[in-house]
Parts: structure tokens; C-alpha cells; sequence
């Protein structure tokens, strides 16, 4: 960990404007060459130190790791004392930085997006990115109240989640980019090339396809039968898709896309126009809801996708919580209304 020449031992010193501190934490999968992680880091030197301000940076050495290295520097600031923790990297090291500062009130959090697709920045609209890279705005830039969802007290998550096919998809993604390198993390061609061609596989599998499932949704609808189910915070997941692009990160709600399975043929009829965004039009294969509790329970374990983070369970409780984290934003950009994909 690497911490600005104002800071004392392992106690983080206060910055010289309103009693904030910068805490960065870096993803070096997202800089496979050291130049570039060298680059990065004189980056935020120069721009916090020409702001005067006090910040660490810290290269987090494998995932989930940073949770724990936020959760142990948090303890050691006051309570008055302003926070912002900057995601250095993609959605991963976002979602590391989110379950590390959740709950605490004095922390904000920032993105500053260097993965392969960068979703949750697409809230804010496309092309976006080269704003939100820019560390000197991000370190004086106000925040907006941001939604989040809980799932069954194991994480937070910001973005969407995902059981049934779209997990199946991921978590083939994800064993796949194990042994291929960091090509397909690094790309988001590659990355919505092998989504698109691995969603059309699992069609195939008509285990996955045929799981039998059932959904309360805010405690009083009840739904049942076989499918696919995607929950969403933002309006779009794996570089391009964006079957829930009505999700605003800010109104509170999630938003609940359910796929009826309809056989084979159908399914793969489907997936065209679900990854853009026109499941909304036809009622006939898809139910939708803007709800604020999703309780899901199956037949056999259930492969559950959130923000990237794949595990299994029996049954599983997504909830809202409204405006729970402070979440900055370069030149005071809102949230981008959703439009569907041409």
C-alpha cells in the first residue's frame, strides 16, 4: 500500500480539504503490462498531490481481498472524516470496493474504469468512460444517492444478477478465462462474441432451461414454472447486453425480467431480441416487474450470477436498499434514462 506524503504509519492522516481522505484501490489485471500499473499510479499521484490532497493507493493482490483491506482502513477514520474509495479497474474490483464500504456513512464511492466493459458506468450513458478515467474531476466531484441490493446478507451488489441461463453463461465465461488468459477479460469484443455464442449453447443444456422455479416478489405474487431470471440495478451487463435497459439505479426499485421456457426453437427465436432490451413487448414468453424484494426458490440448487460473483444455494432474497451509497460523479452527470438497442 502506497500512501501520500502526508499520511503517518498505518493511521490514514486527514486531507487538507473537508476532512476527506482518497483511498484507491487498483486492480493490476487491468494493467497486465507493470508500465501501465506504473502509469496508473503516477496518475494519481500527480493529480492528488496538485490537489493537495492525502490519499493511499492500494494494488489489491487477488479477488475479494480489497473487501477486507477497506473494512480494516474504515475502522481507522473517524466518523467525520469523508471516505472516497476509487475502484481502480472494471466491475470486479467495483464490486470488492462496494462490499467493503457498505454501511458505513462516511464512505463514497468512485469508479474509475479501466476493465474490459465497465458496465455500471454505462448507467451514466455511452462513452462516458474517458470523464469518469479522469482522476482529477473524480477527486473534487460531488455524489448522487445510489441504489443498491442486498442478496440473502452475503454481498451487496450494484449492478444485476442473474440465475438460469445468463449464470450459466458467466460462470462457463469465467472457467473459460481461467485458462485462456486475459484475453476475454481485457476485451469487451471478446467478451460479447463468447456471451452470444455460449447463450446459445446452454440453450442446448435443457437441464438449465427447464429448471423448475419459484418467485415471490414483494411478499404477495407468486410466480411459477420453468425459466431464466434477470434482476437488474443498471441497464446493461457483459459489455453489450442489455435486456433490462429500463433499470435507473436511482428509483429505488429493481427491475425483474422472468423468460417462460417455450422449448427449444423459441428460446433460441428469443435471444436477439432479449439482449436488446425487447422483452418488454412480448408478455407472451417474458414477465416483467419494477419490484423491491425478490424471494426465488427452486427444485435443485440454484447457479446464482451477481456483478460477476457466481455461487450456489437452495433459495435466495434479493432486496433494495434505497440510496444506500453515495457514488461520485465527474462534472455532476446524472443516470441515463434507458433507451432499448437498435
Amino acid at each position: 500500500m502506497v500512501t501520500g506524503t502526508t499520511a503517518e504509519s498505518s493511521t490514514p492522516a486527514l486531507s487538507k480539504k473537508e476532512g476527506r481522505h482518497h483511498l484507491f484501490i487498483v486492480n493490476p489485471r487491468s494493467f497486465p503490462l507493470p508500465r501501465e500499473l506504473d502509469q496508473i499510479r503516477a496518475e494519481i499521484t500527480r493529480d492528488l498531490e496538485g490537489l493537495g490532497e492525502t490519499y493511499t493507493i492500494h494494488v489489491s493482490a487477488y479477488p475479494r481481498e480489497a473487501i477486507g483491506v477497506i473494512r480494516h482502513y474504515l475502522e481507522g477514520v473517524p466518523s467525520t472524516v469523508i471516505v472516497r474509495i476509487y475502484a481502480v479497474g472494471g466491475d470486479g474490483i467495483l464490486f470488492d470496493c462496494l462490499n467493503g464500504m457498505v454501511g458505513v456513512p462516511n464512505a463514497e464511492l468512485a469508479a474509475i474504469p479501466h476493465g474490459g466493459s465497465n458496465d455500471f458506468v454505462r448507467a451514466f450513458g455511452e462513452g462516458m468512460e474517458p470523464l469518469f478515467k479522469n482522476i482529477a474531476k473524480q477527486a473534487i466531484a460531488p455524489t448522487i444517492p445510489t441504489d443498491i441490493f442486498t442478496c440473502k446478507d452475503r454481498y451487496a451488489l450494484l449492478n444485476f444478477a442473474a440465475i438460469g441461463i445468463e449464470s450459466q453463461v458467466y460462470h462457463n465465461y469465467t472457467n473459460m478465462a481461467q485458462w485462456s488468459g486475459e484475453g476475454l477479460r481485457v476485451s469487451p469484443l471478446l467478451t460479447s462474441l463468447y456471451y452470444s455464442i455460449s447463450s446459445v449453447l446452454v440453450m442446448f443444456n435443457r437441464r438449465v432451461c427447464n429448471q423448475y422455479y419459484e418467485i415471490i416478489l414483494d411478499d404477495n405474487e407468486v410466480i411459477k414454472g420453468n425459466g431464466s431470471i434477470n434482476l437488474a440495478n443498471g441497464p446493461c451487463y457483459a459489455g453489450d447486453k442489455a435486456p433490462n435497459y429500463r433499470a435507473v439505479p436511482d428509483d429505488t426499485l429493481m427491475d425483474f425480467l422472468f423468460l417462460r421456457e417455450s422449448g427449444l426453437l423459441a428460446d433460441l427465436s428469443l435471444i436477439p431480441s432479449y439482449i436488446k432490451g425487447k422483452a418488454y413487448e412480448d408478455t407472451k414468453h417474458f414477465i416483467y416487474r419494477k419490484v423491491k424484494k425478490v424471494e426465488i426458490k427452486s427444485n435443485r440448487h440454484l447457479l446464482v450470477v451477481i456483478d460477476g460473483e457466481t455461487f450456489s444455494d437452495t433459495e435466495v432474497t434479493f432486496e433494495v436498499v434505497p440510496h444506500a451509497i453515495q457514488f461520485v460523479t465527474p462534472d455532476g452527470v446524472d443516470f441515463k434514462r434507458g433507451v432499448p438497442r437498435s
